[in-house]
């Protein structure tokens, strides 16, 4: 996993992003990274046009990686705007409860492992935004993070079934990040945003409150903790009944169905301390949630814990946590 830590403006973080990882030899502008079509082109002019209306500093940030790492900013809105749209290969589990302190918020990111090396974990502390810690299979996107007001977010990719322009899982996981301090106003800005892919995003805070966001360009439902319960659980499949009809008819070859089941299950059990609670139920130790079969090539990347109590912690297992073990990073203050 790749560490970064970030500060200046969007523009500057991105021009030094991109000019560092081109004098590594890591350039994005290569066919088979960006793998480009009419179609996507067209899908990366539009959507560009909407992130600089709605998330200009963002797009600022993408023309400072475009100019650093010496491609068209055409051809890398195609790559970053397509991301979630035109692939479907992250099968993540996302949770939250709540502990006698505060709500701990539980993911682990499952992907493909030719790419772990390159997995990114970031501490952004810019000139404007909230300062937050993020991890990404991609850069300048998030998939999970909590920012300095003790908000979290993780994102669940669910397989494209529909899609238009906008702003895709990723860039929104980042704009709440960056902009929102409650569940109530994440909540607020992603039904005001132009949302592009099919995904739930799970939202915890300082003050208790935790939902999934299961929304698409067609429809957004949020869910709350079920009557008698204190937590929320999300992997890759819609669950609101307005939202179930976008459910992609595929096989469940990422056991989807399976996470999710066991991750309600020992939520509904669960006892001991919180956080090693989260560590066993993100390692397997209450059934299948991250036992994947390396050799097929998709494995738990990296995991997260976030405590937002006061102060908050940080916990991050980068690897497969049944085989790693969890750190605690202690960069942000929250």
């Amino acid at each position: 996993m790749l560490h970064f830590e970030w500060t200046g403006s969007h523009y500057e973080v991105g021009l030094r992003y991109g000019t560092a990882r081109r004098q590594m030899g890591m350039t994005l502008g290569r066919p088979e990274i960006l793998q480009l079509t009419s179609e996507k082109l067209a899908f990366g002019r539009a959507s560009m046009e909407i992130c600089r209306r709605e998330y200009p500093e963002f797009l600022e940030e993408l023309e400072g990686i475009a100019q650093g790492q010496e491609i068209p900013l055409e051809e890398l809105c195609a790559f970053f705007f397509g991301m979630y749209n035109f692939i479907g290969g992250h099968f993540c589990t996302s949770f939250a409860f709540r502990g006698p302190d505060g709500v701990v918020f539980g993911r682990n990111s499952d992907f493909a492992v030719a790419l772990e090396p390159t997995n990114e974990n970031s501490y952004y502390h810019l000139t404007d935004g909230n300062a937050f810690v993020g991890n990404s299979t991609a850069p300048s996107q998030m998939e999970d993070g909590v920012n300095c007001h003790g908000l979290a977010v993780g994102l669940t990719l669910i397989y494209p079934t529909v899609k238009r322009p906008g702003l895709g899982a990723g860039i929104l996981t980042r704009y709440l990040l960056e902009r929102c301090s409650t569940v109530p106003e994440a909540v607020e800005e992603l039904g005001r945003l132009t949302i592009s892919s099919n995904q739930t995003l799970t939202l915890a805070d300082r003050a208790g409150r935790m939902a999934v966001v299961e929304c698409n360009c067609q429809g957004m439902e949020v869910l709350e903790p079920e009557p008698g319960t204190d937590f929320v659980v999300a992997t890759n499949s819609f669950h609101g009944v307005g939202m179930k009809r976008y459910n992609p008819a595929l096989e469940d070859t990422v056991f989807s169905g399976l996470r999710y089941q066991v991750a309600k299950k020992a939520l509904d059990d669960r006892w001991g301390e919180p956080v090693a609670f989260a560590q066993e139920l993100l390692a397997g130790k209450f059934g299948f949630l991250c036992q994947y079969d390396r050799s097929k090539g998709m494995d738990t990347v990296w995991s997260s814990i976030y405590c937002l109590s006061s102060p908050g912690e940080i916990y991050r297992c980068e690897g497969n946590p049944s085989r790693q073990s969890f750190e605690r990073d202690c960069r942000l203050k929250f």
